[in-house]
């Protein structure tokens, strides 16, 4: 089969298809994870972002009377950190779905695992959209009142259709 001469059709095409210059990359893009928390939607720089996880059981730490900290969860046989994003960007509690609203094509929620200079934590989120390269041009500067502000975590926002995203 393999010592058999290639069809002249096949070849021709081929060489045209070699022939022909690279298709251009845009260098100045970012990859990065879309995801929802409420009604926010937020991105993630898609290198720091270990997996993305169906929800698991979190373990409620002992004596621990703040939000922000929800316990910890076992994420393939190690206890990682699990905090709230939504307490800690403030962002407003999301709407329940009532049960009989609920259908297969309804997003589910997730759970997230992030890594830092070595440190690894993990946050529910309500949707993951997935990875999308979005080019720099497109990023806008964040609002002065934003900026100026004590905490904030954004560091710039960018338009997906109708929606505004912030890139954490």
């Amino acid at each position: 089969l393999f010592q058999r001469q290639a069809p002249p059709e096949y070849i021709a095409e081929w060489t045209r298809q070699l022939a022909q210059p690279d298709a251009e990359v845009a260098t100045d893009s970012r990859s990065l994870l879309l995801l929802r928390i409420g009604p926010e939607w937020l991105a993630l720089e898609a290198g720091n972002v270990v997996e993305v996880i169906s929800p698991r059981l979190i373990h409620r730490v002992p004596h621990r009377s703040n939000q922000l900290l929800l316990g910890l969860a076992n994420i393939r046989g190690e206890l990682q950190l699990c905090v709230s994003l939504q307490e800690l960007l403030g962002i407003d509690a999301p709407v329940k779905a009532t049960p009989e609203s609920t259908t297969s094509s309804q997003p589910q929620p997730r759970m997230v695992v992030v890594e830092h200079e070595q440190t690894r934590w993990v946050f529910p989120v309500d949707e993951v959209e997935g990875v999308h390269r979005i080019p720099a041009a497109t990023l806008e500067n964040l609002p002065y009142t934003v900026e100026r502000s004590r905490r904030y975590y954004s560091e710039a926002l960018f338009t997906r259709g109708d929606i505004r995203v912030g890139v954490l």
